[in-house]
């Protein structure tokens, strides 16, 4: 059962998918739609999940379920991996790449693979206040707290050179 993301607890269990690139208004208007079905359907074990999601920066996917009423299954995760595959090949972009990293520059969100990354930040163009996207927070809670954070507080720290 779908409901606003803004209605959901700060508990709410969260997948954070991102892209290889922007999609366009356009695009991110027909995988809303899709995934307003997805989530409007979304069951574990037959029993519908209150669940939600919300696309930022026409770039990241966060699939949300709210689970003090029901939890997900590794069956309904196992769905909701099927639909953003399905969205991947719909838009030709990659949604699993956890190779690929983003960071605001100069208020604009780049996206570079991670040797790029590193060899930027060696280069001293990145340091530990460059807000990044921590994509491994786990509730709505963290997205809010957590997700975009300066680098310092998040695993990318490790590829400055300070470290």
């Amino acid at each position: 059962m779908y409901v606003p993301f803004s209605e959901m607890p700060d508990t709410a269990r969260i997948w954070i998918y991102q892209s290889d690139r922007h999609l366009s208004f356009e695009e991110v208007e027909v995988a809303s739609a899709y995934l307003l079905n997805f989530t409007n359907d979304w069951t574990a074990h037959s029993k519908d999940l209150r669940a939600s999601f919300t696309i930022r920066y026409n770039t990241f996917f966060i699939l949300a379920v709210d689970e003090r009423a029901e939890g997900a299954s590794g069956c309904s995760i196992d769905k909701s991996v099927k639909v953003m595959q399905q969205l991947e090949k719909e838009f030709f972009v990659s949604l699993f790449n956890r190779t690929w990293v983003y960071y605001k520059e100069d208020e604009m969100l780049r996206g570079v693979s991670l040797e790029t990354f590193k060899h930027t930040a060696n280069l001293g163009q990145l340091d530990a206040n460059t807000i990044v996207f921590n994509n491994m927070v786990q509730t709505l809670s963290e997205l809010s707290t957590k997700w975009e954070v300066p680098a310092c507080e998040s695993w990318h720290s490790a590829y400055l050179p300070y470290n």
